[in-house]
């Protein structure tokens, strides 16, 4: 697994960390995350090992959110267990949560959400539920799979052997990763891919084009009443 950094005048290898992870993520200082089973790694922006995090009693590592770098928050979908690291990886008991008291012992998804909030997809009765630091439902969307006129599955990613995935606004994942949208990560292979190629950005799109044809589509908003939505 290789960090590269973008100069004016090209592309330069910076720092290189090696091994064998399971996903990897940034946050807004730079620093990056990497997971190797139930195990969390914090590299500095240098390249350098900062702390290391493990419980193997919670099993496999699902995801990590890093958008608050004093509140990292670590998922376990084995257990249904959310832990919080602050910024050396350390936890104390209270912070942990553990979704199945709620009554969602078959959560694959969670992410955070803004005032300490969390974000919590139920499989079972096709809801997005989010919850306050306190853990009360501040909000609940029903029904997600009619909403977007799909059958949802969010773990086919993990479950299945797919190479990436995107959604209508530009979101993308690959395979290796996190199954989830993350633009600092693709923006990093894109620039790798780049100084492997020597190719430019455009170089590569006209490229792609040549194999697949142009990119196009045509969208319809069908603008419609809540009263309309419940029939």
């Amino acid at each position: 697994m290789s960090i590269n950094t973008a100069w004016a005048q090209g592309l330069q290898l910076q720092h290189r960390i090696e091994g064998a992870f399971a996903s990897m993520t940034t946050d807004n200082l730079g620093q990056v995350y990497v997971t190797q089973g139930a195990e969390l790694f914090l590299y500095k922006r240098s390249g350098e090992l900062s702390y290391r995090y493990s419980d193997l009693s919670y099993g496999r590592i699902g995801s990590v959110d890093t958008r608050n770098p004093m509140k990292v928050q670590v998922f376990y979908p084995d257990f249904s267990r959310i832990v919080f690291l602050d910024n050396t990886m350390s936890k104390n008991r209270e912070q942990s949560l553990r979704l199945d008291q709620l009554q969602l012992s078959l959560v694959h998804l969670v992410c955070t959400s803004f005032d300490n909030g969390i974000w919590v997809y139920d499989p079972v009765n096709f809801r997005l539920l989010r919850f306050d630091q306190h853990m009360n439902v501040t909000n609940s969307i029903e029904n997600v799979n009619q909403l977007v006129g799909a059958s949802l599955d969010p773990t086919i990613m993990v479950e299945e052997d797919v190479l990436l995935g995107g959604e209508e606004s530009g979101g993308i994942a690959v395979k290796g990763h996190i199954p989830e949208r993350d633009g600092i990560w693709m923006g990093l292979i894109i620039w790798e891919f780049m100084a492997k190629s020597g190719k430019t950005l455009d170089e590569l799109i006209a490229e792609v084009y040549e194999i697949v044809g142009e990119f196009k589509f045509e969208r319809s908003d069908l603008h419609i009443t809540e009263e309309l939505k419940q029939r």
